[in-house]
């Protein structure tokens, strides 16, 4: 799948709000670019240490001054207690802002488990966790209050769903004021963790949801909009209130480009995220769905309005996965931005 994630986390993480003032812990920052350098000194012509994907946490142990030139300062960041230190340019960091992340919801709804650890896990425990004050779920947003970090049973099995939820590892939070629905069975539902700015800003959309069968214009509308035939188009959600939409969609092969698509329509306009692939047969999109986009497996968990921009929760069950994705509205598109997407493995036994 052409990567999709790329750009938008900035987006997502400055909607999030500053620095909660007194905070305590190392100053942290995440990674918003893809195939960004982490490089021996500030400056572009230093030799590269290594090569960040995305979305990766680090601390950040010094900050230059802004250079004759350059728009951003750079910022000198390890990635581990033991890990590597270098220069990032702060164009490609966002510092000391909280990113949302999907968590696994435990049956009765009371805990969380953020599944997490390894390189980062003193970071996040220091830093970033305990700044996690609310969830938000199937639009609703209950506070949380963080416990402890638990290592996993070493009897576990490897599945990551709710039924296995006390031999999985992670950052364990409780969940106040009521607990919160599964999106689906016993695979549980993931929940999305987010500080308190975020929460106060954040609108519940309420929805009605699908799937259901498009109407003819709607798809009309889409295959002008992306010029070829659709094979299938449902829409996943619908304001009860509002005039916004959800449609998930997938078109018919085009030479051996296959193309999926969710998008959000609203009254401002139409947006959209592709999810473009190569067909092959088994691995365009889920290799464990035989390489098949299922419009009909796309759910939405919530749709939040903040200020005049959109943004939601997507999940997918598939044969052996669950994934999760934290969609914006950015540029005219739909973005899923970097560090915002969950996988858990769920085969079944």
């Amino acid at each position: 799948m052409k990567n999709i994630l790329c750009g938008g986390l900035l987006l997502l993480l400055c909607l999030a709000g500053p620095t909660a003032s007194g905070a305590a812990g190392p100053s942290f920052g995440t990674v918003t670019g893809t195939k960004v350098n982490l490089r021996a000194e500030p400056s572009t012509s230093a030799a590269v240490v290594l090569r960040f994907d995305g979305g990766e946490l680090v601390e950040v142990l010094e900050k230059s001054g802004k250079k004759k030139g350059e728009q951003h300062p750079w910022y000198r960041v390890t990635t581990g207690d033991d890990g590597e230190k270098g220069w990032i340019y702060g164009q490609f960091l966002a510092v000391d802002v909280v990113p949302p992340k999907f968590a696994l919801l435990a049956h009765g709804g009371s805990r969380v488990l953020l599944l997490s650890g390894g390189e980062s896990r003193s970071l996040m425990e220091q830093s970033v966790v305990p700044r996690y004050t609310h969830c938000i779920s199937s639009g609703r947003i209950r506070p949380v209050t963080f416990e402890a970090y638990r290592q996993p049973d070493p009897e576990w099995n490897g599945r990551q769903t709710s039924r296995f939820f006390d031999d999985l590892g992670g950052f364990l939070f409780r969940v106040e004021g009521g607990a919160l629905p599964f999106l689906t069975g016993d695979v549980g539902g993931d929940v999305l963790l987010v500080d308190s700015e975020y929460a106060d800003a954040a609108e519940i959309v309420p929805l009605e949801k699908g799937p259901e069968e498009a109407p003819g214009d709607v798809k009309k509308r889409f295959e002008e909009l992306y010029k070829r035939s659709l094979k299938e188009i449902v829409g996943i959600a619908r304001g009860t209130d509002s005039e916004v939409a959800v449609y998930a969609m997938e078109f018919t092969l085009k030479g051996d480009k296959a193309l999926g698509v969710v998008a959000l329509v609203t009254p401002r306009g139409t947006f959209c995220l592709d999810f473009p692939a190569t067909y092959d047969e088994q691995s365009t999109w889920n290799v464990d769905d035989g390489g098949e986009f299922f419009p009909r497996s796309y759910v939405v968990g919530s749709l939040l309005k903040k200020g005049e921009s959109y943004v939601f929760t997507l999940h997918r069950q598939a044969a052996e996965s669950y994934t999760s994705h934290l969609v914006a509205v950015e540029g005219g598109k739909l973005v899923a931005p970097l560090g915002s997407s969950s996988s858990r493995y769920i085969a079944p036994e």
